[in-house]
């Protein structure tokens, strides 16, 4: 018999579990309850928890909170998932390099200026600003200019404007309020 271990994201299973359910347990009622082959984007008991735990979250393990929740909760693109969950494990934003790098299409659609504003963006003195500016960020309506300059890694805010765009596209009512835990909160 193999036991598959799952996943800690850098914090104890146990709150995970408790802020954001069973995947399994989610999925199934989903589909139960949709009548549907296809799952829900997102877990939305999994997600109100969560925004519910962020309120209480201290700023710096916040945004390791928000990956975290997404990447548990949340049918996503593997390139974004899995840059969310390195993002909850380490902390690091130098994972959100790797999801953007990885999801071009998601990118472009995030991002006005695309590739290449992301190449001017890593060589400004302002990057936040420049990310801002250049992917024109403010369109997506998720936050406003002046929260998205402020404080924070701009490859984490460009993988949330990334993964707000997929949540958004699919429909998923939290798609908002996950770009902000994930990019000003």
């Amino acid at each position: 018999m193999v036991i598959a271990k799952e996943p800690s994201y850098g914090f104890p299973m146990g709150l995970l579990k408790i802020a954001f359910g069973s995947v399994s347990a989610w999925l199934a009622v989903g589909l139960a309850a949709c009548g549907s082959s296809k799952p829900p984007m997102c877990d939305r008991a999994g997600i109100s928890d969560g925004l519910e735990a962020l309120v209480m979250a201290d700023g710096e393990h916040k945004q390791m909170l928000a990956a975290a929740m997404v990447a548990e909760a949340c049918q996503l693109p593997e390139p974004v998932r899995k840059g969310l969950a390195d993002i909850a494990q380490s902390g690091q934003c130098i994972a959100a390099a790797r999801g953007i790098a990885a999801a071009p299409e998601l990118l472009v659609a995030a991002c006005a200026g695309g590739h290449r504003a992301v190449g001017a963006i890593a060589e400004s003195s302002e990057p936040n600003t420049a990310l801002v500016d250049k992917c024109q960020l403010e369109r997506l309506g998720f936050a406003s200019r002046t929260e998205l300059v402020r404080g924070g890694h701009w490859a984490c805010k460009l993988l949330g404007a990334m993964t707000f765009v997929a949540l958004r596209d699919a429909g998923e009512p939290s798609a908002k309020a996950i770009g902000r835990a994930l990019t000003v909160e």
